[in-house]
């Protein structure tokens, strides 16, 4: 995640559903924590635990594609919003 993120969410995001648009992301983000967890231990237990380990650590690099390519790498401006009216 990009330090930056919180500040562009909130300047795109209506005032009157920041609340909500923040616990969504928190949602998204810190609760997805439990399925991976499972998943470790489904694979670990399933190939052993070196071997879950090395597939893990393979995968590890493919998670900066994602950073690489998120447009919020090459942002340097806060984009220009039409505002409409208030999702309240």
């Amino acid at each position: 995640m990009y330090p930056h993120s919180v500040s562009v969410r909130q300047h795109v995001t209506p005032a009157p559903i920041l609340g909500r648009m923040n616990a969504s992301y928190r949602l998204l983000v810190t609760g997805t924590l439990p399925i991976g967890a499972i998943a470790a231990a489904v694979l670990g237990e399933a190939v052993g635990l070196q071997a879950a380990l090395l597939v893990f650590a393979l995968l590890l690099p493919a998670s900066v594609l994602s950073v690489i390519f998120s447009p919020l790498s090459g942002l340097r401006t806060l984009p220009e919003l039409a505002r409409g009216p208030a999702i309240v």
